[in-house]
């Protein structure tokens, strides 16, 4: 349930930056803060991965 609790949270997070994003395109002011408790996602896989390194 744990694991459940904290996918949910990972949604409604990256929801939030596509709708900022999409905002940012637009021209509409937005802001948000992306608040996320160290606690919350203490199940994490592959944390020293680097992506979109060029």
């Amino acid at each position: 349930m744990q694991l459940v609790a904290a996918n949910k949270k990972l949604i409604e997070l990256f929801e939030q930056k596509i709708k900022d994003k999409i905002n940012e395109v637009w021209g509409v002011a937005s802001q948000s803060v992306y608040k996320i408790e160290n606690s919350d996602f203490l199940i994490a896989a592959e944390s020293s991965v680097a992506f979109n390194k060029k």
